[in-house]
């Protein structure tokens, strides 16, 4: 189930990608149903995190973290700006581009196992063992590798250093969507009550920086990381420099919820307490798309945008199975 949905979000993916790089879908449209893709892909991939099938504590956000990571990442906002606008672009970019580019092959590299894991069955299985102990620490930490392993390691650094070396936006989109699809599906909130917290803040910060000041986009547009996903734009027959921009904070955020609405889901129809549908999950995943088509027509509303329509979808399907209170008590902490 879970290679499958990635196999067919990726067959996805390509097809809109292709689609917009060439003009044949519309900028809005391509981005929409790439993030609604993401959104979807990451949420089907994480029933592992069900309390029902889990087998180990899963670490959840807690509401106090919730609350903090709005104001850290405030703070991480500004100072890239201070720097941004004093001059040091091209140092920031260099350091914040490297570790994103080595992220991004850490995800890369775990994707590529997941969907193409079986292609690799002719190679040596054979695992390599060595432990590193990193300056301060207690303890050394053990690295497990085989042979795939490193030759999808290789394959994803070489499309890694690609990208940071050319900062072409396919490839830009490529790490944009992995970290976007692995933080959705390995990620719990623990309730609805945190993710409230969660995006009640955020709401706060795109608010304070995208709309009331012009600091978010002034970042956004002057660095070139792949933390947004990029579209071009055309006019014409013509290709324009400028690309329309999405926030993977507007793809991860409301997806950790929609997520946690489609684990609700399961949980129900595995107590047996609804047969049917996912209707928690399509009622949030259809909020989301309308508050992010929202937000698209006005620029830099992101979660302005999202949260309501995601609140109001998930209020309507809560209320329409008359089981509010389940959906207020789910847990998985």
């Amino acid at each position: 189930m879970a290679r499958k949905a990635l196999l067919t979000g990726l067959g996805v993916l390509l097809c809109l990608g292709g689609l917009s790089h060439w003009g044949v879908l519309a900028w809005e449209v391509g981005l929409g149903l790439t993030a609604g893709t993401c959104v979807v892909v990451g949420s089907l991939r994480s029933k592992q995190l069900s309390p029902v099938v889990r087998e180990e504590e899963v670490g959840c956000l807690e509401w106090k973290e919730a609350v903090r990571l709005p104001i850290v990442a405030s703070m991480c906002l500004f100072g890239c700006y201070l720097l941004v606008v004093s001059g040091w672009k091209a140092w920031v970019e260099a350091v914040a581009s490297g570790y994103f580019t080595l992220l991004g092959i850490c995800a890369v590299k775990f994707y590529l196992k997941e969907a193409f894991e079986p292609l690799f069955s002719f190679l040596p299985q054979s695992s390599y063992r060595t432990t590193w102990k990193p300056p301060f620490s207690p303890k050394p930490l053990l690295f497990v590798c085989t042979f795939p392993d490193l030759f999808l390691y290789f394959l994803a650094s070489l499309l890694g250093f690609a990208y940071y070396f050319t900062k072409l936006p396919q490839l830009n989109n490529l790490l944009a969507v992995s970290f976007s699809l692995y933080a959705i599906e390995t990620t719990s909130l623990g309730s609805f009550a945190t993710g409230t917290f969660l995006l009640i803040g955020l709401c706060l910060y795109d608010g304070l920086w995208a709309v009331a000041t012009n600091v978010l986009p002034t970042v956004m547009r002057e660095m070139d990381l792949p933390i947004k996903m990029m579209f071009p734009h055309m006019q014409g027959d013509v290709w324009t420099t400028d690309y329309a921009l999405l926030g993977l904070g507007d793809v991860i955020m409301p997806g950790l919820v929609v997520a946690m609405a489609y684990r609700l889901d399961y949980f129900m129809a595995c107590k047996k307490e609804r047969k049917g549908a996912p209707k928690y999950f399509i009622y949030g995943l259809i909020g989301y798309l309308v508050g992010l088509f929202g937000s698209l027509l006005v620029p830099w509303t992101g979660l302005l945008c999202i949260l309501p329509s995601l609140s109001i979808w998930l209020s309507l399907a809560a209320l329409s199975n008359h089981d509010l209170k389940s959906f207020q008590t789910y847990k998985e902490d």
